[in-house]
């Protein structure tokens, strides 16, 4: 939703996510606004458990609300049902996203057209299995790297920003 923040009247307003196959649509994170554009991301299971989930990145233009495009992509999950782990999940530079939407990958995606330039698979650990639930970020840029910090795993990564070959890795030892 846009809104004047003078009058507070409703500007546009856009659908979290665009599929018949959508059961709960879960927000993952808040929206980001870069150069323009809004870029979100959004998971859902299809109607009945498969053990796959569904991940959309959507981008809308922020004056218009008009959608410039939305990409699917079809997860594999280690669980039968997707429940979401909320929190920020998407980070934009230099014309790419960064997504770490908690799910066992970490992506980055070209923000002219939403498509896979490349994917890190981790293996994602339950939430009863974490002594932190909400410990975790959207993915960072520290020159080269992109450091990947997932609410569903106690391993931080840092990945190359162009391949997302690891570069090194840190469990999270917490007491």
């Amino acid at each position: 939703v846009a809104m004047d923040i003078g009058t507070r009247e409703i500007i546009w307003n856009q659908k979290l996510a665009d599929s018949s196959k959508a059961g709960r649509v879960i927000s993952l994170g808040n929206p980001v606004l870069s150069g323009g554009q809004i870029y979100f991301a959004s998971a859902w299971n299809e109607q009945r458990p498969t053990g796959r989930f569904q991940l959309q990145l959507s981008c809308v233009d922020a004056a218009t609300g008009n959608v410039n495009w939305r990409e699917d992509l079809s997860i594999a999950a280690s669980q039968h049902f997707f429940e979401g782990v909320f929190g920020e999940s998407l980070t934009v530079h230099d014309g790419a996203i960064y997504c770490t939407p908690s799910t066992g990958f970490v992506g980055r995606f070209d923000a002219r057209d939403g498509k896979m330039e490349w994917m890190y698979n981790y293996e994602s650990v339950d939430r009863t299995h974490l002594p932190v639930d909400t410990l975790g970020t959207a993915p960072h840029i520290v020159g080269d790297v992109v450091v990947g910090l997932p609410r569903d795993t106690n391993v931080m990564v840092g990945l190359d920003q162009h391949t997302g070959e690891v570069l090194w890795r840190s469990s999270l030892l917490l007491p």
